[in-house]
């Protein structure tokens, strides 16, 4: 089964890093047939990382999320922004779902995001450089 995950956030704003974060600890595991995916937000571009998925993994920081994370299936469902950038995940799969015909399972797990532990880590990768902003990678 061919897995791709994506994780979005920004680790210069501290625990908003999480979903980067854990994404390269995703990515360190090497399982087959994986596609990780980091961006700073999601894009109605990513619904280009689908393709040829059987299941796609959303990971961020969630705000007032209980402790230690939550974790759920999601469906496709349009956005109601005006824009095309910092999308939900559920609108990336909407996206998906029309122009492919196609619908993908999903599921999206949100951490809490208020530790100053989980900050400290987001600072210490950022000054590492081991950012892959908007590019894929297949383990």
């Amino acid at each position: 089964m061919r897995l791709v995950v994506f994780g979005w956030g920004n680790d210069a704003r501290g625990d908003d890093g999480l979903g980067p974060l854990l994404l390269n600890r995703v990515a360190r595991a090497g399982w087959p047939d994986m596609t990780t995916v980091e961006d700073f937000q999601l894009q109605i571009e990513h619904a280009l990382d689908l393709d040829g998925a059987e299941a796609a993994l959303f990971l961020d920081a969630g705000k007032n999320t209980p402790a230690p994370f939550a974790f759920a299936e999601i469906e496709p469902a349009r956005s109601a922004t005006p824009t095309t950038h910092a999308l939900a995940p559920e609108a990336v799969l909407d996206v998906y779902a029309r122009f492919a015909s196609r619908r993908r399972h999903a599921s999206r797990s949100a951490s809490a995001a208020n530790d100053s532990n989980l900050a400290k880590a987001c600072r210490r990768r950022r000054a590492s450089g081991s950012r892959r902003r908007g590019r894929s990678f297949r383990a």
